[in-house]
């Protein structure tokens, strides 16, 4: 594989802790933030439960955050999560790692792309439901709904593409007012709601209350998902590499927060009728408009108009940050797979200012059409991200391993068979149906985990028939070829 470009002398060093922080926290919180406390988090784990299921998970990815950065001083390539998998295992795992990553990362960029129109239904209804209209898994999909998708996926996109220190400067205002909007409202809703409501009950009926915290515990992959966008950027700052990874670190931090605020948020009052957060939370079906988000729900009962506002800002600035960031990752990763020639090496070429404007256009063209397919079947691919950024974390970790040898490498060996033992946990907590709880993935999500596996073995297929240097899945017969070795 050849080595990757150095960016460094076309695009410079640019990018600051805050904007370190600011990308990753931007990857990390998208529109499920605001939606899963009242359809997945209370539910299944109640407001105790929840809590410590999101502090787990975020220790899980502290353990993983750890081990990027003993990796990234290891071997300093911008190839990232792909680039230390080919260097320490092989090509093979390589091409899983970087296959599984980018799976993830144009998964959760369709997602949050396409939740511009979901905020808009809940803030000023039907207003862009016009011309053709169809239904896809009872998802009503409206020609003005998919034309303003695609506008802001156009726009945000085109910035990327081409506004190298705006997009740097947009996605930094975006994650700090997203952050301080969460803070705000949080700190709104308690002192006009109290803490009367919040923990009663504690956790969710039914399941052992170990099980319960393991449902969330084990969406760490999907909930701090992002963290290590920053391992594409090593090029372009402005500081020691063995820094890069405490700005993530603070990201982590910084998106629990958001979680922790946003879960408390949403069972800290309900509609009249209801008696408790559960009572409302197993109802929500029957709810409409705003009610049927907790968290927006007990934002305009505690603030009225003026929370809404700032929610709306906030969850714009959510979307915009996550949308950008993904797409700039994306665009990245898609350039190592042109590197290693596993797509078109043209695509991994950049422009003047260091940045690959035509894989960010494909990735923006190759989004435009999923515009179309209406959320559910968007959610249904979405699910399978988490399974995808399991395996790159359980790689990272394995390599981390492998790497650390010596006494001096100790911590970091422990920490990357925790972080092994985590990712593994969460794989097979989330494939096998109903092992322990609930949070297994709908038959929907397995064809579509069969669905983009099937892609990825005909891409390996064709990188494997067109490799000429015996790099992939020839390894001992390279041995025996004489002038191989």
């Amino acid at each position: 594989m050849p080595k990757p470009n150095d960016r460094t002398h076309n695009g410079g060093r640019y990018l600051q802790g805050i904007s370190i922080w600011a990308l990753s926290l931007g990857c990390i919180i998208g529109w499920g933030s605001f939606v899963m406390p009242g359809t997945s988090f209370l539910p299944d784990s109640g407001p105790v439960g929840s809590l410590i299921g999101i502090v787990l998970a975020a220790l899980m990815c502290f353990v993983i955050c750890s081990n990027y950065s003993f990796l990234v001083q290891k071997i300093p390539s911008s190839g990232g999560s792909y680039g230390f998998t080919r260097s320490i295992l092989g090509e093979d795992h390589g091409f899983l790692a970087v296959w599984s990553l980018e799976l993830a990362y144009i998964s959760l960029l369709w997602a949050n792309s396409t939740a511009f129109i979901l905020l808009g239904r809940y803030l000023v209804g039907d207003f862009l439901q016009w011309g053709f209209h169809y239904t896809i898994a009872a998802y009503d999909v409206w020609a003005g709904e998919v034309l303003v998708t695609i506008l802001i996926q156009v726009i945000f996109g085109l910035v990327t593409c081409f506004g190298k220190h705006f997009a740097n400067i947009l996605r930094t205002v975006f994650a700090t007012v997203m952050f301080l909007g969460v803070c705000i409202l949080f700190a709104g809703v308690c002192y006009k709601n109290g803490f009367s409501l919040i923990f009663r009950p504690a956790f969710s009926s039914g399941e052992n209350h170990l099980i319960q915290i393991l449902n969330v515990a084990v969406l760490a992959p999907w909930m701090y998902v992002g963290f290590e966008v920053v391992v594409h950027s090593v090029d372009e700052v402005r500081f020691p590499l063995k820094n890069i990874f405490r700005y993530a670190g603070f990201a982590i931090f910084a998106g629990m927060l958001i979680y922790l605020f946003l879960n408390l948020t949403a069972s800290s009052g309900v509609p009249e009728g209801f008696e408790n957060w559960s009572d409302y939370v197993s109802n929500l079906e029957n709810c409409t408009g705003i009610e049927s988000i907790p968290v927006l729900f007990n934002i305009n009962r505690a603030l009225g108009k003026t929370g809404l506002v700032i929610a709306a800002i906030t969850i714009f600035c959510a979307l915009a940050s996550s949308v950008m960031g993904f797409l700039r990752a994306g665009a990245r990763v898609l350039t190592f797979m042109a590197e290693a020639k596993i797509v078109p090496e043209k695509l991994a070429t950049f422009n003047k200012n260091g940045l690959p404007v035509k894989a960010t256009l494909v990735i923006l063209v190759i989004s435009l059409p999923v515009s179309f397919l209406g959320r559910t079947a968007i959610g249904w691919n979405a699910d399978v991200a988490t399974l995808s950024v399991s395996i790159v974390y359980a790689y990272i970790s394995i390599c981390t391993v492998l790497s650390a040898k010596g006494k001096e490498n100790k911590k970091a060996r422990i920490l990357g068979i925790i972080g092994a033992f985590c990712s593994a946990l969460v794989f097979f907590f989330l494939l096998i149906p109903n092992i322990f709880a609930v949070n297994a993935l709908s038959k929907e999500s397995y064809l579509m985990l069969a669905l983009w596996s099937f892609v990825g073995i005909l891409f390996y297929w064709h990188t494997f028939s067109r490799d000429k240097e015996y790099r992939f899945g020839k390894q001992q017969l390279r041995r025996l070829v004489p002038g191989k070795d």
